[in-house]
């Protein structure tokens, strides 16, 4: 039986909702990178907006920390929520990933990545089969990566935004 009040089922449920928060920014922001083969002020435009992300990650592993934990948190704390989190997120942000890497532009993975994926294509692979699966196989390469890179910053992140949120528990001595 789950017990609904263990930390890790609390964390779990914060970085989930908090993820839906974060995720749906990023999806925000992402429509100014498939708005910038419009114009390239939109890709100023969602360059602005990574700063948001770093600001409203920081809200929330605040909020967590203050809500959850009642102000109290360790550094591995900060770290395992802000990976659940941004995995969370990375997972919602991959939807509009999908979408506009198969149904919006599916050559832009080509556009965006043709050196290097042709030559690991084809190092790896017959050059008939990557003729043949390149488009596919490319969305599916960039896809994964493009999640992994988010949970890796993450984790980045948490190393150096744990120095400044984590509170340490007091033990009250009692005389």
């Amino acid at each position: 039986m789950i017990n609904r009040n263990s930390k890790g089922f609390v964390m779990l449920k914060y970085a989930m909702n908090y993820g839906v928060i974060l995720g749906s920014f990023w999806v925000f922001k992402y429509i100014f990178l498939i708005a910038s083969s419009l114009s390239d002020h939109f890709l100023y435009i969602y360059n602005l907006l990574a700063i948001g992300t770093l600001l409203l990650y920081y809200v929330l592993l605040r909020r967590y920390r203050d809500f959850a934990l009642g102000g109290k948190i360790n550094y591995l704390q900060c770290i395992s929520f802000s990976v659940l989190l941004f995995l969370f997120s990375a997972l919602i942000e991959a939807v509009i990933i999908y979408i506009h890497y198969n149904f919006i532009d599916p050559k832009y993975v080509l556009v965006r990545n043709k050196g290097w994926l042709e030559m690991v294509l084809k190092w790896i692979f017959s050059r008939e089969w990557v003729e043949n699966q390149k488009e596919t196989f490319g969305n599916i390469i960039v896809f994964i990566s493009e999640v992994g890179k988010n949970i890796v910053i993450g984790f980045f992140l948490s190393l150096v935004y744990g120095i400044f949120v984590t509170r340490k528990s007091t033990i009250d001595t009692k005389e």
